[in-house]
């Protein structure tokens, strides 16, 4: 009796495993050369040249 309950147990957690969404992350290895300048804009505000230049400040100042 008890291995039946273990058993049932056992196949209730499978099936709701089973029913659960995967979630697949995607990492971008270049966002830059990835999107467009209007997606970009769309997504970060700034577009690609307006990035390049931000991130060219902060690599002179952490220098």
């Amino acid at each position: 009796m008890a291995s039946r309950q273990l058993h049932l147990l056992q196949s209730n957690l499978s099936n709701s495993q089973l029913s659960r969404k995967r979630i697949i992350f995607c990492r971008e290895l270049d966002p830059l050369k990835s999107y467009t300048d209007s997606e970009l804009s769309s997504w970060y505000r700034f577009g690609k040249e307006a990035i390049k230049y931000m991130v060219d400040l902060v690599a002179e100042h952490k220098s």
